[in-house]
């Protein structure tokens, strides 16, 4: 089930090794979230990020964790990208200030392909990182007298590594690797689940159809991402009910939503984390969405007629769902 099978297990479970730099921040990231992230009222406000978001307890406090997490390439559809998941993390280091745990949110991937020091396998230069705050080595040597592998790299946002370290987004941040431990928490959002949609989508009036069908208001293409989910923190399926032309005939249909395909075919670990609408397909309303989550939960969004009844005006649309994460559950 995937390089890190904790990716499954019960959220809320044990304390990992990890170990923690920062890396700036992303205005894009390989979950397709866009600058969206980095957005935190009042410190850094972004014109038309819904405030449920900015306003949420870890805004601007993000992750990317090392690839073979970050693409869970396991027995799971489109290959499990862990995009939305929340972890808390905590600070296990002689340089920190601050111990009380954070919680982040996974935005991007640190690849493999051009951080292969940190960011590829479990073991990674593990012996350079200094004691614990007890003065045990971070990465323990078993009674066999071999390495711990299972302390995963998670590169830190600089609002999260200066919360990490000192307890205020604005505070100092750490150089170099850190000690810290993690584990997978539910996500703590209010509101709804909302559709962000890449800034290359648009929706257009009177696309032609078949004869002698009329025009219908459509989409050529859709990207979207799917931000502000509780529990588990994202969606593990997502498709728009709609019609389609196939075989010369509108059909309505139920077309499934991949991740996007153009990621470097040799480099998994940077798959692109928005859902795509297949090529060449338009999306004709009337349409709305259906999302569905590990646990098995199916959201269906509300149905919206035309172009005019679409909210045109906003990269983000309000699903008007949200999942419901109850507190005592696994994953298989």
């Amino acid at each position: 089930v995937g390089t890190w099978p904790d990716a499954d297990k019960d959220i809320g479970g044990a304390w990992l090794p990890s170990r923690s730099t920062h890396y700036g921040g992303t205005s894009g990231g390989a979950c397709g979230f866009g600058n969206t992230p980095n957005c935190w009222n009042p410190g850094n406000p972004c014109t038309g990020v819904p405030d449920v978001i900015a306003n949420s307890p870890f805004a601007g406090l993000y992750t990317a964790p090392q690839g073979n997490y970050y693409a869970q390439l396991g027995n799971y559809p489109d290959n499990y990208l862990s995009c939305g998941e929340c972890m808390q993390i905590r600070c296990v280091d002689s340089q920190c200030t601050y111990s009380d745990p954070i919680t982040v949110m996974i935005a991007d991937s640190c690849p493999c392909f051009c951080n292969t020091k940190w960011c590829c396998s479990n073991y990674s230069d593990c012996i350079e990182l200094g004691p614990d705050l007890s003065g045990h080595p971070h990465c323990s040597i078993s009674p066999n007298g071999i390495w711990n592998t299972d302390s995963i790299h998670l590169d830190l946002s600089d609002y999260a590594m200066s919360m990490l370290s000192s307890g205020s987004r604005t505070g100092a941040s750490l150089p170099g690797v850190i000690n810290t431990m993690f584990r997978r928490v539910p996500c703590p959002v209010t509101g709804n689940i909302y559709l962000q949609l890449s800034a290359s989508v648009s929706v257009y009036n009177n696309c032609y159809t078949v004869y002698p069908e009329q025009p219908r208001d459509c989409f050529y293409y859709l990207s979207i991402s799917v931000v502000n989910v509780a529990g588990y923190g994202n969606a593990e399926s997502f498709e728009v009910n709609c019609t389609i032309i196939d075989s010369g005939k509108l059909v309505q249909k139920q077309v499934v939503m991949r991740r996007d395909p153009n990621s470097p075919p040799t480099r998994p670990q940077e798959q692109f984390g928005a859902f795509v609408s297949p090529q060449n397909v338009a999306i004709f309303f009337p349409i709305n969405f259906v999302m569905s989550n590990r646990l098995g939960q199916t959201l269906v969004t509300r149905v919206y007629q035309n172009a005019s009844d679409w909210p045109s005006d906003s990269l983000y649309v309000d699903s008007g769902v949200q999942f419901t994460y109850p507190l005592k559950s696994r994953i298989y």
